[in-house]
Order: structure tokens, then C-alpha cells, then sequence
């Protein structure tokens, strides 16, 4: 969705290196199989959908996607952005499972559920 939804672009501004990153994580599993039909679907829709990228799709880096913090600009805000601690959680079940996990930093968390001083 990040590489094909202007909406989930304008809500995650520097969605390009997340994207790649994980396109990355994901050849990294890929490569680990002989038959990675899966991948290879996946690869050919973003051909399809996302022509313009090609580069990105015919890449052979691979790489672990690591915690990142990101700014994500939710509806609502005015357009003013919070930062995300964004970490990918990894399962052996089903096979290669991974949960791309968003967290709002917690100096930010606190600032926003603070009360205002007693007079």
C-alpha cells in the first residue's frame, strides 16, 4: 500500500526509504528459498503498479530492516507531523511472518497527555 496509495504517502512523508528497506527485508527471505513464488507475485504486481520504480524492483540488494524514527502527519493534526518508532517484528510462523510495527515516541506520548500546571 505505501508504494501504491498516495494516501499512505501523504500520511508517512519519507516513505521511500521505508518502502525500499522493506522491499529489501523481503528479498533477504526470498533468497532463502528455492521457489520464492510468493516474491516473484509480489515483484510483478509492484512492476505492473509501480512502472516508474523499476530500478527498485530489478535492485538485488538485500538487508534487515531496522527501527527506524519516522514522521507520520495523521488526519486531524493540521498537518503537523509526530514521530513513530517504526520496528519490524519477526516470526518463524507462518514462515517468515513479519508485523511492521508504528509507535508514537514516548517524549511525544507524554507532551500530548500531559495536564496544563495548576495555577
Amino acid at each position: 500500500m505505501l508504494v501504491t496509495d498516495a494516501p499512505h504517502q501523504r500520511l508517512l512523508p519519507g516513505w521511500e526509504p521505508v518502502a525500499m528497506d522493506l522491499y529489501r527485508h523481503l528479498r533477504t527471505r526470498a533468497d532463502r528459498h528455492p521457489r520464492p513464488t510468493g516474491f516473484r507475485r509480489l515483484t510483478a504486481r509492484l512492476r505492473a503498479d509501480r512502472p516508474d520504480l523499476a530500478e527498485w524492483w530489478a535492485c538485488r540488494s538485500v538487508g534487515d530492516f531496522a527501527p527506524r524514527t519516522v514522521e507520520i502527519v495523521p488526519k486531524g493534526t493540521g498537518g503537523v507531523p509526530r514521530a513513530y518508532v517504526m520496528t519490524l517484528l519477526l516470526a518463524p510462523r507462518p514462515q517468515d511472518a513479519a508485523i511492521l510495527v508504528q509507535t508514537q515516541t514516548q517524549t511525544q506520548t507524554q507532551t500530548q497527555t500531559a495536564k496544563p500546571p495548576a495555577p
